[in-house]
Formats: C-alpha cells, structure tokens, sequence
C-alpha cells in the first residue's frame, strides 16, 4: 500500500507545480524547457509506474466490493460494437450515410456508448 500512496503522491505533486508554485515552474521553463519536460516526464513515468506496482501487490489483499453481473458483459459487448459502427460512420473520408443524417454527432454518440459499454461490463 506504500508504494501505490507514494506513486500517487509524486504523480499529483509533479501535476500539482503549476498551481502551487507557479513561479518556479516559470523559471524553469525560461532556463531550460527541455530539462523542465524531461523532469516533468520522468517523475510523472515514475509514479504512474509506483501506482501500477502498488496496485498490482495491494490487489491480492484487497477486499472484493462487488461481484458484477453475468448479463453485463454482454452488454458491455453490444455497446462496444455499436461504438465502433458509431466512430467508423463519423470518418470524414466516408460519405454522408443515413447514420450521419439520423446521428448528428457519431463519434460523440460511440464514445459514449463505449463508455456505457465498459462501465455496463464492470456493472
């Protein structure tokens, strides 16, 4: 549980630098924005990689809080199809179907039935 709390801690303060210390962000970017965005990538990698670690030695012990339902991942599956036929209709390159006509905004419609989707699944 250490190492996933001290993952999100470095994770959060490096995103955090801009509102809290503004300032030194400002003069390290004037002095050296290449350095700055290397730190930045490296302690945000770092931590991203301490949570994934963390979770993954924290999950064994961690206490189940639901079962999800067998019904959802076919659900989760239809909605996540749909998706797709939603994001590919949306393409600029294909003509004006009748799913474009009826849907006035496709890829915004399949991102979020994909999301329903993947929420149903864990449901």
């Amino acid at each position: 549980m250490l190492v996933l709390l001290l993952g999100l801690f470095l994770f959060f303060a490096i995103h955090s630098v801009r509102m809290v210390v503004p300032a030194f962000r400002a003069d390290q970017l004037a002095s050296n924005p290449r350095r700055w965005k290397g730190i930045y990538a490296l302690v945000s990698a770092v931590g991203l990689g301490l949570v994934v670690w963390g979770w993954w030695l924290f999950r064994p012990v961690a206490d189940q809080l639901y079962e999800p339902p067998s019904w959802g991942r076919h659900l989760a599956m239809l909605l996540v199809w749909v998706a797709f036929i939603m994001i590919v209709a949306s393409d600029i390159h294909m003509p004006a179907g009748r799913i474009k006509h009826w849907v006035k905004h496709p890829m915004l419609v399949g991102v979020g039935l994909w999301s329903a989707g993947s929420f149903a699944g864990q449901w």
